[in-house]
């Protein structure tokens, strides 16, 4: 229940941010990609959707791995830095403040 709860408030918060973008132009290319939304996706199975700065994960945003590992929360300069939450494949959940990553 808790979990269920805390993913819907950050996914709440991470949508109604989000659209306060106007959406990334074309595929992803890290020198037109600023101040705005989308989505890529890493060859090594990581998927980020969210805000964009300057090419990098910057604002809310979320990422899942194939593993089923999956963070909703805030990055700044491509890492997980504010609050955020870590929802584990296993059930385990992490909610709290990142730092750099």
């Amino acid at each position: 229940m808790f979990r269920n709860l805390c993913l819907f408030v950050l996914l709440l918060l991470h949508v109604n941010s989000v659209a306060a973008f106007p959406e990334c132009p074309g595929i992803y290319d890290p020198n037109t990609w600023h101040n705005c939304e989308g989505s890529y996706e890493h060859e090594d199975a990581f998927r980020y959707v969210g805000e964009f700065k300057h090419g990098r994960y910057h604002g809310l945003g979320t990422s899942s791995r194939m593993t089923g590992d999956k963070y909703v929360g805030q990055w700044e300069n491509g890492s997980r830095h504010g609050h955020g939450a870590m929802l584990q494949a296993d059930g385990d959940v992490w909610v709290g403040q990142w730092k750099s990553g």
